[in-house]
């Protein structure tokens, strides 16, 4: 698991950095006021998905990320009757 989590940190500066440059791209051609009708929504839609596939990368880091457990003694017998 903790293999899988590197190669996922690795994979996923690899794909944010150039990711990145495309968005800053768009979003100065986005403020561009003779880019209108069909490639401003082109545009758009562009940014759009540059920002949807960041939360995926950021999805993807969370998921590798090792869990930290908060190990503590509990009445087993309390936990099974909250659940009745």
């Amino acid at each position: 698991m903790a293999y899988i989590g590197q190669i996922t940190a690795s994979l996923s500066h690899e794909i944010r950095n150039p990711l990145s440059a495309v968005k800053m791209n768009l979003q100065i051609l986005s403020c561009n006021q003779k880019i209108t009708g069909n490639d401003r929504r082109r545009v758009d839609i562009s940014v759009s998905e540059v920002i949807r596939l960041e939360k995926i990368l950021t999805q993807l880091l969370d998921f590798a990320k090792p869990l930290e457990l908060d190990i503590k003694s509990c009445n087993i017998c309390h936990i099974l009757k909250s659940y009745i």
